[in-house]
């Protein structure tokens, strides 16, 4: 039984000291648009030129459009825009032990 607390206090430990903040969610949201856009342009020179300025774009503005909360353990970010006036996109992640989980799937209204 003693083992058990002596993990549960390590493995608390660390969920503690690798949850991700939101600078570490900017550098997450940078290299996943640059990869999106590169998987959707392709990475032709125009493309690996674009990727980069999208990414760059994505990562100075990613912080005003986070609604960021940090429990400590883990940590929730949603981004919602408004691609229309009718159509709204949602994200959703959950950063936990230093990653960061998509979980938009969970949430699609459509």
């Amino acid at each position: 039984m003693k083992w058990f607390w002596i993990l549960l206090v390590v493995a608390i430990g660390i969920l503690y000291f690798s949850n991700p903040d939101i600078q570490d969610f900017k550098v997450f949201i940078k290299e996943e648009s640059k990869v999106l856009i590169q998987e959707q342009i392709g990475t032709s020179d125009v493309g690996q030129a674009l990727s980069h300025t999208a990414s760059q774009l994505a990562e100075q503005h990613v912080e005003q459009l986070t609604e960021y909360k940090d429990y400590y353990f883990f940590s929730t970010y949603k981004i919602e825009l408004t691609a229309t006036p009718v159509k709204v996109r949602k994200w959703h992640f959950l950063g936990i032990g230093g990653n960061f989980l998509n979980l938009s799937r969970f949430y699609d209204e459509d």
